[in-house]
């Protein structure tokens, strides 16, 4: 291959005259992402329906608690070409240039992808890919209603409350540029939201890189708030669990503070076949009354995460960190405790406040002993971005 080389001199000459069309792209790039952001809305009447890894979800819920959502139609699903293995080629090469979603997510914004595929080939293919961001299953015609049935396309959505707007919507070669923290800001209804940006009067602006961190350093702003998790406190599960009266009454205590701080309470009951639905040992313990207008939550595994949801419960109410008490300690405790550590959520567990059963029959520790080692290590966990801990019920405060 042949080329004209020159010297160092000519080099530089022709970089600045070529510097000059660079910089007039980018004005004109900075003043079409400011048209974008006085377009018009959209309003989405329809009340879609998602399959997500924490079970059935709204588009309302996508949003996970942020005030925009921007969301990548995928091609995974039977009859693309790939498939079980793979997502299509052209959709896996966008997955891959997705940065870190933590830069996005401190803008109130949330970016999810969503295909045809079921949870499961989802999951699998992810985790071969070592994709991240989370990813739903369409179920209905949400795919048909933005455009992207056919084809692949990026639709952003902006909320006001409960109600969602569409805002803009990129496909074809226009994906091609978006994967970059900038072009998905960009083509958002609020941009940037830096002061540098010829934005309407009253969208909100911060100074540039003064809102900048690490990713793993960044406070979740989107999930400010703190709930407390009652887990599985049935009749069945605690009326011969160690120290029952004591820690039901604290729970009823910390309950009734919640409420005071008007701080969420949020229940959690499990299913199974000697806690069937309905009957008496399936219900909350006498002793407390959940409110009409507090979350009650379902489950069937130990922790209260897996299959329900609860993580669109609590996104929707903005909560970053749990209080945890309930029973048992050494199962549904315990594993609701890791669960939302994982999800990214920071849980104390309330040390004088959750229980267990006496299992030494089978050569279990006693109930104190496994209380008080779950107390002792659990003081000290901690995740890349959330973090464990525990707190007695006296200790407790909502402020």
């Amino acid at each position: 291959m042949q080329h004209n080389v020159v010297s160092r001199e000519e080099w530089q000459a022709a970089r600045e005259q070529l510097l000059v069309k660079e910089k007039a792209l980018t004005r004109a790039r900075d003043a079409l992402a400011a048209e974008r952001r006085r377009m018009p809305w959209l309003a989405v009447e329809r009340r879609y329906a998602f399959d997500g890894p924490n079970g059935p979800a709204t588009l309302l819920d996508l949003f996970e608690g942020r005030r925009q959502l921007i969301v990548y139609r995928a091609f995974l699903e039977p009859g693309v070409k790939g498939w079980p293995d793979h997502a299509c080629i052209g959709c896996s090469f966008m997955a891959d240039q997705v940065a870190h979603l933590s830069h996005l997510n401190a803008r109130d914004t949330t970016l999810v992808f969503a295909s045809r595929a079921p949870q499961a080939d989802i999951a699998r293919v992810k985790a071969r890919m070592g994709w991240t961001m989370p990813w739903y299953t369409i179920t209905d015609d949400f795919d048909k209603d933005f455009d992207v049935d056919e084809w692949h396309g990026t639709n952003a959505f902006i909320r006001n409350g409960d109600d969602v707007f569409r805002t803009y919507f990129i496909n074809e070669r226009g994906d091609e540029g978006l994967g970059s923290t900038w072009s998905y800001l960009d083509m958002t209804a609020l941009g940037r939201q830096e002061t540098w940006e010829d934005s309407p009067e009253g969208y909100p602006q911060t100074p540039p890189y003064e809102w900048w961190e690490y990713h793993d350093e960044y406070p979740d702003a989107a999930r400010p708030n703190t709930a407390l998790l009652v887990v599985d406190v049935q009749a069945g599960v605690v009326k011969a669990a160690h120290a029952r009266d004591t820690v039901v009454a604290n729970i009823a205590g910390l309950v009734e503070k919640a409420r005071e701080a008007r701080v969420p309470v949020i229940w959690v009951q499990h299913n199974d076949d000697q806690l069937v639905r309905g009957s008496d040992e399936w219900k909350v313990t006498p002793e407390l009354a959940p409110a009409a207008s507090e979350p009650l939550v379902e489950k069937r595994y130990g922790d209260a995460f897996e299959v329900t949801p609860l993580a669109n419960v609590l996104a929707r109410l903005k909560v970053g960190r749990l209080l945890v008490v309930g029973a048992e300690t050494d199962a549904c405790v315990r594993s609701t405790l890791h669960g939302a550590l994982a999800r990214g959520y920071d849980a104390t567990l309330v040390s004088d406040a959750h229980t267990t059963n006496d299992r030494s029959e089978w050569r279990a520790p006693p109930p104190d002993q496994v209380i008080a080692h779950t107390n002792l290590y659990w003081t000290y966990q901690t995740a890349s971005r959330s973090k464990g801990g525990t707190v007695a019920t006296k200790d407790v405060t909502f402020d």
